[in-house]
């Protein structure tokens, strides 16, 4: 089984000589996805089987969830579930608490919970997510990238310019990186007065109080939780 949505796996199912292989995620594939949209619910998409479309739904966020639902549903298949079982369940996944989970708040307000996230990948995972949600204001919060030895400053600045490319309002919580995701927000043109710095994760609270407007989305990312009290 591979997912030749992922360029790594893509390679291996090509060198791979066995007859039974199947590939998942790509058009023309066992099966795949189509048309992801972001809702307020989560993730909208198509699924591909058989020259057949299936429209479904998850609570789950991200690209990169949906390919792993497809793996998933073509298993599931391999050991005898209907096309019409897997459409039943994918629904009812659940997400793990603090890695991208959605939130709801009062006034069409969305939190897209990624407070445990402490890794590049996993940040640039994050925004592309983010950017799903193409007609709401989007803001971010976080302290940057850390326990990155000699490379933290640098791999920061980055993250500073993949939030100028996805974001509208970054708020940067803490000493520690707040300084170099800046420079990286303002190489890319980002507005100096959309750049908020707070020192903790309390007086963001309060930001929020005045700050957030219906139909915001807002990303919570890498170690809020356990860092910045």
């Amino acid at each position: 089984m591979f997912n030749n949505a992922n360029e790594n796996t893509k390679k291996s199912y090509s060198k791979c000589d066995l007859k039974n292989k199947i590939s998942v995620g790509q058009k023309n594939s066992f099966i795949y996805a189509k048309n992801i949209v972001a809702t307020k619910n989560g993730l909208e998409f198509i699924v591909c089987y058989n020259k057949q479309e299936y429209k479904t739904e998850t609570k789950l966020l991200g690209e990169h969830n949906v390919e792993n639902i497809m793996t998933a549903a073509a298993m599931a298949m391999q050991f005898g579930l209907t096309i019409k079982q897997v459409l039943n369940i994918i629904p009812k996944l659940k997400p793990v608490e603090h890695r991208l989970e959605l939130k709801k708040l009062d006034n069409n307000i969305l939190i897209i919970d990624d407070s445990f996230n402490s890794n590049i990948q996993g940040t640039a995972v994050a925004l592309k997510t983010l950017k799903l949600f193409e007609n709401n204001r989007k803001i971010i919060v976080t302290p940057g990238l850390v326990e990155l030895g000699k490379t933290e400053n640098f791999e920061n600045e980055e993250l500073g310019k993949r939030i100028a490319d996805v974001c509208d309002i970054a708020i940067l919580v803490g000493k520690n990186q707040s300084e170099n995701i800046k420079k990286g927000l303002l190489e890319k043109g980002f507005k100096q007065e959309n750049i908020i710095c707070k020192e903790t994760l309390f007086e963001v609270t309060d930001l929020f109080k005045t700050l957030l407007q219906s139909g915001d989305v807002v990303l919570l990312e890498n170690d809020l939780p356990d860092n910045y009290k």
